[in-house]
């Protein structure tokens, strides 16, 4: 059977206007996904607040404000417009958040760190982010989805984001034709977006990012290279990656103190990959003085740092924090031959002082307790032929933090003193 020709006609103009409808939904879906920035699957559905500090604001839906606490889940809505202000109170103050996502109970990327600098930052869930401020991105957990593998950024002056934020918690549409994208390239990556003398710095840390510049040129960044977005410009630089990586940012965000157990195999994966393996935490580096310091004073030398006693110290922490225990451990933990030192407290500082607060006990001319009393913490800190420690701390339920030490060679032998 054939059709007229002015029917074939008429069909052909029908087949043609579908084709363009059909067209017109798939690019307006690819660009609402390129925009969201979310994988297919998983979609994060709730944000969980690791560590606060400071000024703190959730904005849910862009409307009033919910006060947030440290391990509390923030479920978040499904059209984007959750926001997060995370503000400096004075010109020298940091107040910063540390956000988990979470979908069916499973953590998957990234881990974020929003602020920690001393200019506010508004971020809106799950990974789009307002200069000035500072926030890190960190994503390589295994065997998981991310959350968005785009994170962008948008710029605005320290005048325009303290307008905007007093007159209403909303974005404004405005910041859209402002704003460049990040997305990553490699599975294990991690990346700080911060205001650098008045532009957006992208440093890339771990792995590699593609850039969509605000002119719209295209910037693949391996780690090693910081790109800059000025008003108008757009270009990457060399970067110090042992400078950057030593940053307190940085060093704040790997210090896996701030996060639970979970997350310390993907702060490993980071670190490993970074050039500060052998330099210490902030957590590390007070412990280590704390222990010299007591050793200066009774004359004998400092002790190192050893990455594998912190290793085996750490996983120890995080059996008795995973247990919520306190013991000593059986010995297999990896380390063959170590003393140990526990102690449980609310902070590192107060456990190094329960240890430290025995040498009230010690008695110095003799190198032995006093009788009747115990000091082998102290001892072991102050031990001469001790020359290497290595410890780990762990968050727990009961005592609020656990930390262990390992020592090599261990001291506490039996007819020998403290100080030969």
């Amino acid at each position: 059977m054939f059709l007229p020709t002015k029917y074939s006609k008429f069909f052909k103009k029908i087949r043609y206007l579908l084709l363009v409808l059909l067209t017109s939904v798939i690019l307006i879906f690819l660009l609402n996904t390129s925009r969201t920035g979310y994988a297919e699957n998983p979609r994060p559905t709730v944000a969980t607040f690791s560590e606060i500090r400071g000024t703190v604001r959730v904005y849910p839906n862009g409307n009033a404000q919910q006060r947030i606490t440290p391990n509390r889940d923030f479920r978040m809505n499904s059209n984007n417009n959750d926001q997060l202000w995370v503000a400096a109170t004075t010109p020298r103050s940091s107040s910063w958040a540390d956000i988990l996502f979470r979908e069916q109970e499973q953590v998957i990327d990234p881990v974020v760190r929003v602020g920690g600098a001393s200019t506010s930052t508004v971020y809106r869930f799950p990974c789009w982010v307002e200069q000035p401020g500072s926030s890190l991105f960190g994503w390589g957990f295994e065997k998981v989805g991310a959350a968005c593998d785009t994170v962008t950024a948008n710029i605005v002056s320290v005048e325009e984001s303290i307008a905007q934020k007093s007159s209403s918690p909303k974005i404004s549409d405005e910041a859209a034709s402002k704003q460049i994208t990040i997305s990553r390239l490699e599975d294990v990556t991690l990346i700080h977006v911060y205001n650098k003398d008045g532009d957006v710095a992208v440093d890339v840390l771990v792995g590699a990012v593609r850039i969509t510049a605000l002119n719209g040129s295209i910037f693949n960044v391996n780690a090693g290279n910081r790109y800059i977005q000025s008003a108008e410009l757009g270009g990457t630089d060399p970067l110090d990656l042992s400078e950057a990586s030593e940053s307190p940012s940085v060093e704040d965000f790997l210090d896996e103190t701030s996060w639970p157990s979970e997350v310390k195999p993907l702060l490993d994966n980071l670190k490993a990959q970074l050039p500060i393996t052998s330099q210490l935490t902030e957590t590390q580096q007070e412990i280590l003085d704390t222990h010299n310091e007591l050793r200066a004073e009774v004359d004998v030398p400092s002790l190192s740092w050893s990455p594998e006693l912190a290793s085996a110290a750490q996983e120890w922490a995080d059996t008795l924090s995973r247990e919520n225990d306190f013991r000593h451990s059986d010995g297999s933990n990896g380390v063959s031959g170590a003393g140990e030192n526990i102690a449980a407290g609310n902070s590192v500082g107060r456990m190094l002082r329960l240890w430290s607060s025995e040498k009230e006990d010690f008695d110095l001319s003799s190198g032995q307790c006093r009788r009747g009393e115990t000091c082998g913490h102290y001892s072991q800190m102050i031990w001469r032929r001790t020359t290497e420690l290595g410890c780990g701390v762990a968050p727990h339920r009961r005592y609020g933090n656990v930390m262990v030490c390992n020592y090599s060679p261990p001291g506490n032998v039996i007819g020998r003193s403290p100080l030969q």
